[in-house]
């Protein structure tokens, strides 16, 4: 192969490669909870700043108020499976499982098709399971 065909080839794989972060968001189709979605905007705007305020917490790093943000959220809108999955990774990130779990369950409830409340379940081979 001659090097201006290899170039060629390079420059068409660069070219799609360059293409597919515009493309996934519209091409795969999930479940998975959506801040941007319709939804938040029909949340009541003191779930919203406490969904605001757990995630902010979360990403500082402060588990343990961004879990007394999470279940404000879900105090204020137990019907939304956000707050319940803030709450589930807040109590993750703090080591209570029992706590996590419920706050799972309940987030999983309410979306149950939600890709991102979906959990890794253990094979024989894996060795894996729930975190």
């Amino acid at each position: 192969m001659t090097t201006r065909l290899r170039i060629a080839g390079l420059a068409g794989i660069l070219a799609l490669v360059a293409t597919l972060p515009g493309c996934l968001p519209d091409d795969q189709q999930t479940d998975s909870l959506d801040p941007t979605t319709a939804g938040r905007a029909e949340l009541p705007p003191e779930t919203l700043a406490q969904i605001d305020s757990g995630n902010a917490r979360y990403r500082r790093g402060e588990y343990e108020a961004a879990a007394t943000s999470f279940r404000e959220a879900t105090a204020s809108s137990p019907d939304d499976p956000t707050g319940w999955f803030g709450l589930y990774m807040a109590q993750q990130a703090l080591g209570n499982a029992a706590a996590a779990d419920s706050a799972l369950d309940a987030a999983r409830e309410l979306a149950p098709g939600a890709s991102l409340i979906r959990m890794p379940t253990a094979t024989p081979d894996s060795g894996g399971g729930r975190p």
